[in-house]
C-alpha cells in the first residue's frame, strides 16, 4: 500500500471529517488503540508517526495551536506479526 492510500484508508477513513482542531491527544489514542488490533506494530508505527508529521505541519501553517499527536506511543497490544497488511 502506498503512502497516500494508507494515510486515506486508515487516518482519513477513521477520523472522518472531524476539523483538526477538535482532534485531541484521547481522539489519536484511540484510533491508534483500535488499529494495534488489526494492524501489525510497523504498520501502528508508521500512522503513529504520519499523525505527528502531520500535525506538525498543521501547527507551523497555523491551523492547530498545538500538536496532539506529540506524546503519542505505539499501543503495547500491536502484534509484532502481521495480522493484516498495511
Amino acid at each position: 500500500m502506498n503512502e497516500e492510500l494508507r494515510i486515506k484508508v486508515h487516518l482519513v477513513g477513521s477520523l472522518g471529517s472531524q476539523l483538526m482542531t477538535k482532534i485531541d491527544r484521547e481522539c489519536l489514542k484511540a484510533l491508534l488503540n483500535k488499529k494495534a488490533k488489526v494492524l501489525a506494530r510497523g504498520g501502528v508505527n508508521h500512522l503513529r508517526f504520519r499523525l505527528r508529521s502531520i500535525f506538525s505541519l498543521a501547527v507551523s501553517e497555523g491551523v492547530v495551536e498545538r500538536n496532539p499527536a506529540v506524546s503519542l506511543f505505539t499501543p503495547s497490544d500491536a502484534s509484532r506479526a502481521a495480522r493484516s497488511s498495511c
